[in-house]
């Protein structure tokens, strides 16, 4: 493999941890306290993403580890974020230390625009029609878009907030990043056996 596509929200940074320290915070600031028998307050996502710890999110794998990872090949991040924030999470991505050619937006959520891509529209433009690549997603329409659409592509789901339950045989599911990277590590190794 010499290609690594990967969601960053809930795959390489930890979304779902700092949503809920947001709200917890928006708690504590209305009542004085965070105490989790209280309700959260009334927020949407947009107020978290306007937040200032949306630029913060924590790694969910140890950026060394994940760049040492994918050192033989390139790394392209495609995140379902509206393209206006999208260098927000590039600079959360560099100071945490992950090394990516490029970060791309598209996924199913369009956020109102008319040409927000897919992204198997935009790695089709990367990567084309018949080039092997990793994919890694915590999504599953994402992950059935990629595997229905790239027959080279090794399609992984981590585990995470999306409709993980849903049985499929088109792509992999993995419970966490200690199963994927034994995964990944097993599939390079396939690979370079073949190009040997």
């Amino acid at each position: 493999m010499k290609i690594f596509v990967f969601d960053v929200d809930g795959v390489v940074l930890d979304y779902k941890s700092g949503y809920s320290d947001f709200l917890a915070d928006k708690q504590g600031n209305i009542v004085g306290k965070n105490d989790p028998a209280l309700p959260l307050p009334k927020c949407s996502e947009w107020d978290f993403i306007n937040s200032t710890k949306f630029g913060k999110l924590q790694p969910l794998i140890a950026p060394e580890k994940f760049n040492h990872l994918c050192s033989d090949g390139k790394v392209f991040f495609v995140t379902n974020l509206p393209p206006k924030i999208k260098s927000i999470r590039i600079d959360n991505l560099r100071k945490l230390g992950f090394e990516f050619k490029e970060v791309l937006t598209a996924g199913f959520e369009t956020y109102g625009e008319r040409e927000y891509p897919t992204k198997g529209e935009v790695l089709l433009k990367i990567v084309g029609k018949h080039q092997h690549f990793l994919f890694v997603d915590d999504y599953y329409e994402n992950c059935d878009e990629i595997a229905l659409q790239f027959s080279h592509a090794k399609v992984f789901m981590l585990k995470g907030a999306h409709d993980f339950h849903k049985s499929t045989s088109r792509f992999e599911k993995v419970e966490n990043w200690q199963i994927l990277e034994k995964r990944i590590v097993s599939i390079k190794n396939e690979s370079n056996k073949a190009d040997n």
